[in-house]
């Protein structure tokens, strides 16, 4: 349902909302929210909420995008003072087998893969690779995985009484709670600050990505990657091509 407010003489407004992962009313977290004319972004929090602020009015296409799901894109109009709220609604996006494919290729071609091959080389950090995530289909949920094959990182719950549902990975270290930075195919995801939310990332899965790079700090963590002084870790996410 869509609720406006108006205020007189206001030359911006609000657009915001309630995405929502099925018709049945259950919040999703983490999903990315832009206007791309505008050049504005945001997430939504654990209740699945976003807002968009001093918007100019006019029409814009709103993008929602969440790993797992469909990309949602629809047209919305604002006016002078008004402030949108309502819910959107995300699919959940399912592998599609070709049914004219008879014989697959004996390996998929990822040109995305050369920088992680490239930081491999290195000899610094973490590596997990396509072979051994395709080995984790419908057996251990990847983040479990992650924190059981590289030293250092467990898996937590950032908030247990508000957010029971969601995890979250901490490069432990004696340390309860030190929740690592995230990129996903080179850009940052989720960069961990002092009272802001964290992504969900119990819903990531190993059939979406290729790559897996984890670095614990200081000089062993490619200059691109090296975005905060935490000491938390840095984990590196590279999606599989389809």
């Amino acid at each position: 349902m869509l609720h406006q407010t108006v205020a007189v003489g206001a030359q911006t407004g609000v657009i915001g909302g309630t995405v929502l992962r099925d018709s049945g009313g259950h919040a999703l977290s983490g999903a990315q929210v832009s206007l791309p004319a505008l050049d504005r972004q945001t997430r939504t929090n654990f209740n699945g909420e976003f807002r968009i602020a001093d918007v100019p009015a006019g029409k814009y296409a709103i993008v929602i995008r969440r790993l797992g799901f469909a990309p949602f894109t629809e047209t919305i109009s604002l006016v002078a003072g008004q402030s949108i709220d309502r819910e959107f609604v995300l699919t959940e996006q399912a592998t599609e087998l070709d049914s004219q494919l008879v014989v697959a290729k004996s390996e998929e071609v990822e040109p995305q893969l050369k920088e992680f091959e490239d930081h491999r080389k290195r000899g610094y950090g973490y590596f997990i690779d396509k072979v051994e995530l395709r080995k984790l289909t419908g057996v251990t949920p990847l983040i479990n995985y992650i924190a059981s094959r590289i030293p250092h990182l467990q898996v937590y719950r950032p908030d247990e009484q508000r957010r029971p549902l969601d995890y979250y990975l901490s490069s432990g270290r004696g340390v309860a709670k030190c929740p690592v930075t995230i990129f996903v195919d080179g850009v940052v995801w989720s960069l961990p600050r002092p009272n802001e939310e964290l992504p969900d990332i119990r819903y990531l899965s190993s059939e979406d990505f290729s790559g897996v790079e984890y670095y614990a700090g200081g000089a062993t963590i490619p200059q691109q990657y090296n975005l905060t002084a935490n000491g938390c870790g840095t984990l590196v996410l590279w999606h599989r091509t389809r």
